[in-house]
């Protein structure tokens, strides 16, 4: 690496000999003196380093895959470079060398620049795994998707990245697609590549399968006034996505039970408070809830209890707005580590202890959300 090359007035060598240094003098730091508050700031601290780092070595990288330098060195491609000088595998180095492509471009055989595949990605500091998650997603958009709206889903997926994990950004991404092809043109959407089986039995009625969805959408509706929301996508019980083509097939042979959503998509008061918990209420709570109210969590309300967030027993109603969905294991995190419900415009938000936000701002769980796109 040339000397010359330089990041503002210091030459590139130099920072990364430094950078060198730095992490050793990491690597033999008493951590044992921080406190907990101080360390759980210093592993934020580091990881989003590490992540501005990875970003910069796919930098130098696309520039050394660009310049061709491992060929005319020693007649190698760039993967083989990195599996013989840094000992990967033949799959990461052909992942490094993609997510340089993807995050930072690449120059045509002519010359030309190429742009980013992942241009938003590229700016939000992310881990690797993410940027990975992201670009099979947009891999999976059919090509009937313009590139306006790709774009758009790239930003959507890169933003939410900056609270999700990989895995969550995956079902997310697999939600996204139902937005984008509501009308189930999706590969993994057709009958032959999904199947549903049910085999309880229920006084010979036919089994129960929760569909949420807007009232248009499964009419098929759409306006031609771009102001207005796109057609979306529904969810069943498992909070899994479904797009409204699917629904509206369910639907040809199934009971509707309307429940009526308000202008922040939080149902109506649909019966008065009581002790236990009537079959109404409940529904209620499922159609806004979806599952498990915890942030990231993605237990679908067949696996939840109804929480009381001010007990009954310390004057607490058994109404919409003091209510919430909470898995087993989330129920008890509620009641012994600190975390709290409140609601904000009638929807469910939980608030951290100090240990993950020392600002304890509410967080609200976006994993049942039908995913919508900047522009509408």
């Amino acid at each position: 690496m040339s000397s010359t090359t330089t990041v503002g007035p210091v030459p590139v060598v130099d920072l990364v000999g430094l950078l060198r240094a730095v992490v050793e003098g990491l690597v033999e730091g008493e951590f044992w003196r921080l406190s907990g508050q101080e360390s759980a700031d210093s592993l934020e601290e580091m990881e989003l380093a590490f992540r501005l780092l990875e970003f910069a070595r796919c930098r130098e990288l696309a520039d050394f895959h660009a310049r061709d330098i491992a060929g005319q060195e020693a007649g190698l491609s760039t993967e083989a470079f990195l599996q013989a000088r840094l000992r990967l595998s033949p799959a990461e180095a052909k992942a490094r060398v993609r997510s340089a492509h993807e995050l930072v471009g690449a120059v045509s055989v002519s010359g030309e620049l190429v742009e980013p595949e992942l241009p938003a990605t590229a700016g939000a500091a992310l881990s690797t795994e993410h940027v990975r998650a992201i670009g099979q997603a947009m891999k999976k958009l059919p090509p009937a998707v313009g590139v306006r709206e790709r774009a758009e889903a790239e930003e959507f997926l890169a933003e939410r990245s900056r609270d999700m994990d990989p895995n969550r950004i995956r079902v997310l991404a697999k939600r996204l697609h139902a937005v984008l092809d509501p009308d189930g043109t999706l590969d993994e959407d057709k009958p032959e590549r999904r199947e549903l089986i049910f085999r309880p039995d229920v006084g010979g009625e036919k089994p129960q399968v929760t569909v949420t969805i807007a009232l248009d959408d499964l009419r098929g509706k759409r306006s031609d006034d771009t102001s207005l929301p796109r057609p979306g996508a529904g969810t069943v019980g498992t909070g899994a996505a479904i797009t409204a083509e699917a629904a509206r097939r369910i639907a040809c042979d199934a009971a509707v039970i309307p429940i009526v959503l308000g202008s922040q998509s939080e149902p109506l008061d649909i019966g008065r408070a009581t002790r236990t918990i009537p079959t109404g209420i409940r529904r209620a709570v499922v159609a806004r809830d979806i599952g498990c109210v915890h942030p990231g969590c993605t237990a679908p309300a067949a696996w939840c209890q109804t929480h009381h967030v001010k007990h009954w027993a310390n004057g607490g109603s058994t109404s919409l707005n003091n209510l919430a969905m909470l898995c087993h294991h989330h129920h008890w995190v509620v009641h012994h580590e600190g975390w709290h419900i409140v609601f904000l415009k009638g929807i469910p938000h939980v608030i951290p202890p100090p240990i993950i936000d020392p600002r304890r701002r509410p967080r609200r769980n976006t994993m049942h959300d039908q995913p919508g796109l900047p522009s509408g």
